[in-house]
């Protein structure tokens, strides 16, 4: 069960009790103000009267005191004090000259001028508070403040305001905007960098781009794997399972000579076949060693063609339709670096072309000067590791 309706009952009871509170000091303060009007419009004038006539001041100030204390206690303070107060009882503590002492605790301190002294009275003034019905008042309160704070538009982060000015930029209605951006208020970190590549990629409905940031989010792609999943969803009609698949795996590379194509990733490009057969016979260096170690070929020089690798490659090119010109120009000539050099060209063409630089790049060749030659070695920048097994069989085919 979920916690939120108890800490919303919490949050209940506790801002009821507040709110009862708060009525009951504000009933007893506003019967203290009223009251206190009242003596200072009526009571000075009244005492004063009373003293024209009297020798014994004394005397009087507690006769007068006493008739005061009667008609107090006749007086009725609850009607506009329900149903927070029950009721309240006002005392006279004093009623005389002024003196500092005889002020200490008072509630109401009513002063005036007669003839040379200053008079005063002082009143107490002790409420009995309804603290059932000020809270069940409270209650309802409470209630209906806490129904409005949760019809209250939640405010937005910082991520969800930018998107949402981007939103109502492009036209999007205020509350169409605030609802597109809620499912933002549960990432933990800001996934907009992602949802701006995939605004630029693909022209889906902004709630739709924003849940499959969302997924690839919650997947922990890095950047690498997003890229191949923005690449595959263009190449999969849409379908994010799909792309999704491509991005989840890690580079790998196969041939497929019978359709005269590569397979990167478990993505099909069609090459042609001459350079086809010289992409394999890198992969085949990287996966063996080649001719420097570590699957570096060194382009032979331009005077002293390699006749051994040609005759292998020519050999393996006619076993499996391979062109006869290219057949023929190996078998004459050698493998050349001019030939390579064509063909590593025409591979990189077909790859940028199918997958773009940053993504094909693993999957093209590296190169390097040899140190005591004017050649440059080159390889396949794929491990061989993640280059099909199938290529170790490639001798026992040729022959």
């Amino acid at each position: 069960m979920s916690a939120r309706p108890w800490w919303t009952g919490l949050a209940a009871l506790v801002l009821a009790g507040g709110l009862a509170l708060l009525m009951v000091v504000v009933a007893r303060q506003s019967a203290l103000a009223s009251l206190e009007g009242q003596l200072q419009a009526s009571l000075p004038g009244a005492v004063d009267q009373a003293l024209v006539n009297g020798d014994d001041r004394d005397s009087l100030y507690g006769t007068i005191a006493g008739q005061l204390q009667a008609d107090l206690d006749r007086l009725d303070v609850q009607g506009g004090l329900r149903p927070a107060i029950q009721s309240c009882r006002t005392t006279v503590s004093a009623l005389g000259p002024a003196t500092r002492e005889t002020t200490v605790g008072a509630d109401i301190d009513i002063r005036w001028r007669h003839e040379d002294t200053t008079l005063h009275a002082a009143f107490t003034v002790n409420c009995q508070p309804a603290w059932w019905a000020a809270l069940g008042q409270g209650g309802v309160l409470a209630v209906l403040a806490l129904a409005l704070i949760r019809l209250l538009p939640t405010p937005l982060t910082g991520s969800q305001q930018a998107w949402y000015q981007t939103l109502r930029g492009e036209g999007v209605s205020a509350s169409r905007a605030r609802r597109w951006v809620a499912p933002l208020a549960s990432c933990e970190t800001d996934p907009s960098a992602l949802l701006e590549r995939l605004r630029e990629r693909i022209e889906w409905p902004f709630p739709e781009q924003l849940a499959l940031a969302l997924m690839l989010h919650r997947e922990g792609l890095d950047e690498r794997r997003q890229a191949w999943f923005l690449w595959a969803l263009t190449h999969h009609a849409g379908d994010a399972e799909a792309a999704l698949a491509v991005a989840r795996r890690d580079d790998h590379l196969a041939f497929d000579l019978e359709r005269a194509e590569v397979r990167v990733r478990g993505s099909a490009v069609a090459l042609p076949r001459t350079p086809l057969f010289y992409y394999l016979w890198y992969a085949r260096q990287r996966c063996e060693g080649g001719s420097d170690g570590d699957g570096w070929y060194a382009n032979p020089p331009s005077n002293r063609p390699d006749r051994a690798a040609g005759r292998w490659l020519a050999d393996f090119m006619a076993a499996h339709d391979g062109h006869a010109k290219a057949i023929n120009d190996l078998r004459e000539n050698g493998l050349r670096s001019k030939t390579l050099d064509q063909n590593r060209n025409r591979i990189k063409d077909e790859l940028i072309q199918r997958f773009g630089e940053s993504l094909a790049a693993p999957y093209l060749f590296e190169s390097e000067r040899v140190s005591t030659r004017a050649q440059s070695r080159y390889r396949l920048a794929l491990p061989a590791s993640a280059i099909e097994p199938a290529l170790r069989h490639l001798e026992e085919i040729v022959t």
